[in-house]
Parts: C-alpha cells; sequence; structure tokens
C-alpha cells in the first residue's frame, strides 16, 4: 500500500524541517539529542561552578531490540538511553519498553508515560509545548508536553 508509506515519509520530512527551526529556550535547555540541530553536544551557556545532584533515578541495563549479526555490535543505540530536557521536564524513552516518560527535572517523579506500538529507539524532539516522536511502530507522534497525550 503506497498511501500509508508516502504518508509516513512526508511527516517525517515536516519533522526534520521542524526540528531545524529556531526554537525560544531557556539555558538549561536541551531540546534534542547532542543538543542542537548541529548535534555539537555542547552549550554555548555558563554551567554553575559547582554541580551537584538533586536527584537519581535507575532503569536498569538496555537490551538490544533487533538481531543483526552483520553489524558486530556497531550500532549501539538500542543500549544507551538518550534523554532530552525542555523547561522542567526530561523525557527518555524506551527501546525494549516501547515508551517515552517524561520526569520533574527538579524531583526526579515521573509525570506521564506515553506507550507505542512499537520501540522507540531514538530521542524526541521537544518544545515547551510538544513532543516529537517516532517508533518502530512507523508513526511519528506529536505529544502535548504536559500530559503525555497525543495533541
Amino acid at each position: 500500500m503506497p498511501f500509508p508509506r508516502l504518508l509516513i515519509q512526508n511527516l517525517l520530512c515536516v519533522f526534520c524541517v521542524l526540528s531545524l527551526l529556531p526554537n525560544p529556550l531557556i539555558a538549561g535547555d536541551w531540546p534534542m539529542w547532542r543538543y542542537d540541530a548541529g548535534h555539537t553536544a555542547s552549550t554555548p551557556h555558563d554551567l554553575p561552578h559547582k554541580l551537584a545532584p538533586l536527584w537519581s533515578r535507575s532503569f536498569g541495563a538496555r537490551e538490544q531490540v533487533w538481531d543483526d549479526p552483520l553489524n558486530n555490535d556497531l550500532m549501539t543505540y538500542d543500549k544507551i538511553l538518550e534523554p532530552v530536557v525542555v523547561g522542567k521536564r526530561m523525557y527518555v524513552g524506551f527501546n525494549d519498553a516501547d515508551k517515552l516518560i517524561a520526569l520533574n527535572t527538579e524531583t526526579g517523579r515521573t509525570l506521564w508515560t506515553f506507550f507505542a506500538e512499537g520501540p522507540i529507539r531514538f530521542s524526541p524532539v521537544a518544545t515547551e509545548a510538544r513532543v516529537y516522536l517516532v517508533s518502530d511502530d512507523g508513526y511519528l507522534y506529536c505529544l502535548d508536553s504536559a500530559t503525555g497525550k497525543l495533541g
């Protein structure tokens, strides 16, 4: 069926373009994997001179959810978490649990959980109002950042 494939391709193109648009963010935001659209993995903002942990969460070791014996484990993205932060929310996707969670950055408390129908392999892209993510179920999701509901 070419129609769903074309729709998914178009949605992915829109997603890519939206992720490149400038965003009004606060200094502590880390809205996508490796900070920005250039994936620089660094912020232009100054960090405090002394850092201290506010809280911690343990999610256990990730499991690779696909088998590719010819790859020789060169693709390790299934084995790590790639959180993003916008405002007072941290978003973490789980490939082995097919879910995205939102955490309060001040307390570490889970605010909401969204379940997809397939693994969420890559980190989401977030703004104050929306969270965008893709899943192996073939969908691009747009969630309300406050509630985790489709929006």
